[in-house]
């Protein structure tokens, strides 16, 4: 069954809609009155399930306002499913939100590391420097942690809608920030891409051989911290770091 073609089978549990996704997935989209209330209901879901598994439930993937759950459904089906998400969703306004972890990011914006940032600038009719400040001036909530492997997803301040390369590159280098729409990413991973490259952290944030393979996790912060290119060379391969504060 595809996503289109997907019905519902609950008809909202609290301002959310709950689909069948095929015979084996439930698609929980939320459905309040502001996107930072769809998130928390989303991630709250997804926290919910993680921390008390059910019966035949695999795993749980949450984006911005909704979250895909995964079954065994020789094990479960999509009624038990979405009772638990029912169950889930009756504890949002009973637990409080974990406090956020920050993690610091160094990066080297624009030249090499940012090949896209002078166009962009002058895109938007303002300098490298003020695209440098308004990525970098306050801590970017990590709203999903998305694909390619270990992205950190979130939202940015610019003046207008940053629009995609219209040819996508071969290949982004690991670490490279970019940003496109009102949203912005690392590239944890080398890929394909086609967002606006304005910068490059040295950090490795995507180890396969870690457990988690990545640190942060939705509802962390990141602080991204300008620094100059001759720093780079010494921080590649260092981890990212949990901040004291």
């Amino acid at each position: 069954m595809t996503p289109d073609a997907a019905h519902e089978v609950a008809p909202a549990l609290d301002s959310v809609i709950v689909r069948e996704y095929g015979d084996s997935a439930l698609l929980v989209t939320a459905r309040r009155a502001t996107d930072d209330e769809d998130w928390r209901v989303a991630h709250h879901v997804e926290k919910e399930f993680t921390r008390s598994m059910p019966r035949g439930v695999l795993g749980t993937i949450a984006s911005y306002d909704a979250v895909l759950v995964e079954f065994d459904c020789t094990v479960t089906d999509h009624a038990a499913v979405v009772r638990a998400v029912g169950e889930a969703l009756a504890t949002l306004d009973s637990q409080q939100d974990e406090a956020p972890r920050t993690f610091v990011v160094p990066v080297v914006y624009g030249g090499d590391y940012g090949p896209d940032l002078a166009d962009l600038a002058q895109a938007l009719g303002i300098t490298e420097d003020e695209i440098v400040r308004l990525h970098s001036e306050k801590p970017h909530l990590v709203r999903a942690v998305l694909s390619p492997a270990g992205a950190p997803m979130s939202d940015v301040t610019l003046p207008a809608q940053v629009g995609r390369r219209a040819s996508p590159r071969v290949s982004v280098p690991a670490g490279t920030v970019a940003v496109a729409g009102r949203q912005a990413t690392v590239y944890a991973t080398s890929s394909p891409g086609g967002w606006q490259l304005i910068g490059r952290t040295p950090l490795t944030l995507f180890d396969i051989a870690a457990d988690p393979p990545v640190r942060y996790r939705a509802g962390d912060l990141l602080r991204y911290v300008p620094i100059p290119a001759e720093d780079f060379p010494r921080l590649v391969g260092h981890g990212i770091e949990q901040a004291d504060d």
